[in-house]
């Protein structure tokens, strides 16, 4: 059972962080309930990079949204995990529409761009290398692969790339970061013979 005080502070914070917009009031909420939420995301989506981004959209539609001065506000936890479970619900409505396999200038030109090493499959190099790339590509989440099209072959902005992406520009640049980093660890460990 819930501690009643604990209850009552955090739908004052609730309160706070949605109708004032008060930062500090959401990093208290942030901080008590981000595990949690990372837990209850995690055990649904199965992935780590998603769950991530999804627990940070909580916070944020917690921030943004256009909340009501009489919505009920007393129980904060339910209220966040309903928020959640939304989040959750929508994600696997929208990796049903699996995305489309990226063609071979597409690869090319997200591999120069992520990792200067592999320019040279731009210009023609081995098929190998292609596939190398390809295996790289598929190995992130469709959230970051979705990130690298909508920055480098659409050259979007990414305030522009984020609500295309259907995300906060926050989350989007966390996705994007995540993807590049990973791109020339995923072609490098695929590189190393098998022992």
């Amino acid at each position: 059972m819930s501690d009643p005080i604990t209850t009552t502070q955090d739908a004052v914070l609730l309160k706070r962080a949605a109708l004032q917009k008060d930062r500090k009031a959401l990093s208290l909420l942030y901080a008590r309930y981000y595990a949690p939420i990372k837990r209850y995301i995690a055990s649904r989506v199965h992935s780590c990079d998603q769950a991530e981004d999804l627990v940070q959209d909580v916070f944020v539609e917690v921030y943004t949204r256009d909340h009501k001065p009489h919505q009920d506000y007393h129980n904060a936890e339910a209220y966040l995990f309903g928020i959640a479970r939304n989040l959750v619900r929508e994600h696997h409505r929208s990796t049903k529409k699996a995305p489309k396999p990226l063609d071979a200038p597409t690869i090319e030109a997200i591999a120069a761009r992520c990792h200067p090493i592999h320019q040279a499959a731009a210009c023609g190099e081995s098929d190998d290398t292609q596939e190398l790339i390809l295996k790289a590509l598929s190995s992130l989440s469709p959230a970051a692969r979705k990130a690298l099209k909508l920055t480098i072959i659409d050259e979007l902005p990414p305030e522009r790339a984020a609500r295309k992406a259907g995300c906060s520009v926050n989350a989007f640049y966390q996705r994007l970061s995540r993807a590049r980093k990973a791109i020339p660890q995923l072609l490098k460990n695929q590189r190393q013979p098998k022992k």
